[in-house]
């Protein structure tokens, strides 16, 4: 489950709770998208050490989805694209075990950048959602990278 707010947290924590449950989340952050999560570092940093008050919830770490660099046609331009998202979130990580904060899971996601996230040093995990589908845009870009 992924959570970018304390109110949010706390709202879990609650209902784990409340029904003997612990439930593991990951921290969203918004690594240039711009359409969900926090921003790298300090922020992320925050809510970290929030989360680890609460009762019935694990963080187990960080997930961003770097998507709007798979739309990027030129090849250079998208590894350049997804690189500097990706280091936002990795230097996020580091930042959060810096300060005892354990980060089990890099959590990434986008079909059209899949080969780059998934090559990048510190990355768990990979949600490349439509890849399955393989819709023709990423059949078209996917050829690419």
């Amino acid at each position: 489950m992924a959570v970018d707010d304390f109110r949010n947290a706390r709202s879990i924590s609650r209902l784990a709770s409340a029904n003997g449950l612990r439930i593991d989340v990951l921290i969203e952050v918004d690594v240039r998208t711009h359409r969900c999560g926090l921003e790298p570092g300090k922020p992320v940093l925050a809510l970290a050490k929030e989360i680890q008050s609460l009762e019935g919830i694990r963080l187990r770490g960080l997930m961003g989805y770097e998507g709007f660099a798979g739309s990027i046609i030129d090849l250079e331009e998208r590894r350049g694209a997804c690189s500097r998202a990706l280091d936002s979130i990795i230097r996020t990580r580091d930042m959060l075990e810096d300060a005892g904060i354990d980060v089990e899971v890099v959590s990434l996601g986008s079909t059209g950048t899949y080969r780059i996230s998934g090559s990048c040093p510190g990355v768990t995990e990979i949600r490349a959602g439509s890849y399955v589908l393989s819709s023709a845009k990423h059949k078209k870009n996917r050829s690419r990278v």
